[in-house]
């Protein structure tokens, strides 16, 4: 008995390892349930005519950036699938009413002024595995002030203001957000994915897009979906992905079965071997 045991709590240990795997990453629990149909609203700007389409696009590239790279590494476009769709601003209310949407993308020039620069962004997710991303799109202009870090003394950005323009970094801010819609949450400060490395051209690229400190981080870097997040998901989510969510409840269930049933057999042709020899 001692032994069927010991054998059950290896399996669980390893069948579920892959199956419930946060990494590094802070704990969040939110789970899409089913390939997710991502909207963006359409809005108006008086005083960046432009900003609406481009921003939109922006939101497509990000879309699909992410599903892109979850297909690259697992080879399943069914599996990673996410419909991406532009919402017009006469359409909003019939599609929001009919709850069609599984994210929901919005845009503002900024935060309320109470908030200042604390963000850029911000996921509100629901235990029904909806979420609604609002992005503040304007951009930031910093002053970089010196700071004395471990040693090293560090340019560190500081924001002062905002200006009638739309955010250089605002592509970032929308992976960052979808990976939140996705079950992601973000790299606690001290994990070893919590800082950067430098890419082809020497400029310093963060570990994960799920970075939120990013005060010490080279003024000059940038952020982009990582393998490292791509890992974080399909473990999430197990290797049927968003079409079946919750596959990885059954992958451990089967495991668990199949090695049992092994550690049985040998349990069995264990104790007639030592009955013969009695």
């Amino acid at each position: 008995m001692k032994i069927i045991i010991i054998l059950f709590l290896i399996l669980l240990t390893t069948s579920t390892q892959e199956a419930f795997a946060q990494f590094y990453y802070d704990e969040i629990n939110h789970r899409l349930t089913q390939n997710p149909v991502v909207c963006t609203l359409e809005f108006s700007d008086s005083s960046l005519p432009q900003a609406n389409q481009i921003l939109v696009d922006e939101a497509k590239l990000a879309v699909k950036d992410w599903e892109k790279k979850l297909v690259d590494h697992t080879g399943n476009p069914q599996d990673w699938a996410m419909d991406f769709r532009v919402i017009t601003i006469d359409d909003q209310q019939r599609f929001l009413d009919d709850a069609f949407c599984d994210i929901i993308i919005r845009f503002e020039r900024e935060p309320p002024t109470e908030d200042g620069f604390e963000y850029v962004g911000y996921t509100d997710l629901y235990p029904s595995g909806l979420s609604d991303i609002t992005i503040f799109y304007l951009e930031i202009v910093y002053v970089y002030e010196e700071k004395l870090i471990d040693g090293e003394l560090w340019n560190i950005p500081v924001p002062s203001q905002y200006v009638n323009s739309i955010d250089p970094h605002v592509g970032e801010t929308l992976r960052h957000e979808l990976g939140h819609s996705m079950g992601l949450a973000h790299i606690p400060p001290d994990s070893k994915n919590s800082g950067w490395d430098y890419d082809s051209e020497g400029i310093p690229v963060g570990r994960s897009i799920m970075i939120e400190d990013f005060e010490e981080f080279p003024p000059e870097g940038y952020f982009e979906i990582r393998p490292y997040d791509i890992q974080a998901v399909i473990g999430w989510y197990g290797d049927d992905g968003f079409s079946d969510p919750y596959s990885f409840l059954w992958d451990s269930l089967a495991g668990i079965l199949v090695f049992g049933g092994i550690a049985a057999i040998v349990i069995y042709f264990t104790r007639r071997r030592k009955k013969e020899r009695v």
